[in-house]
């Protein structure tokens, strides 16, 4: 896929992303929908063009992902090989250090 693909099917994932409705949990309170679409705009104001990123590190070998959104110091990418969101950093040598957090977009970056 190209980056300008990446992009769009992100977009559309998030122009389509709907809260999870649920009950509360034994570990707090859910958040609040405000709260929520107050992430979701800091989200689309940090979503950058995507780019191939190194990954190494962890349980699973070196591979690349996709780098599609940066906010201070955090970084989400997407793992096309697994379909899955992730939540990261870039080191100094611009390759993504994996914080071992999946899920859906809007969620990995509200974990930053």
């Amino acid at each position: 896929m190209t980056p300008q693909e990446i992009s769009a099917a992100v977009r559309t994932e998030l122009d389509g992303y709907r809260p999870p409705l649920g009950a509360r949990s034994p570990l707090g309170a859910p958040r609040s929908t405000k709260d929520i679409q107050s992430e979701i705009a800091v989200l689309r104001g940090a979503l950058v063009l995507p780019s191939r990123r190194r990954i190494a590190g962890g349980d699973l070998p070196a591979r690349e992902v996709w780098l599609i959104a940066a906010h201070d110091d955090s970084i989400v990418f997407l793992d096309d090989a697994d379909h899955e969101y992730g939540l990261g950093a870039l080191n100094a040598e611009g390759e993504v250090e994996d914080y071992n957090v999946r899920g859906d977009l809007v969620g990995c970056f509200m974990a930053r």
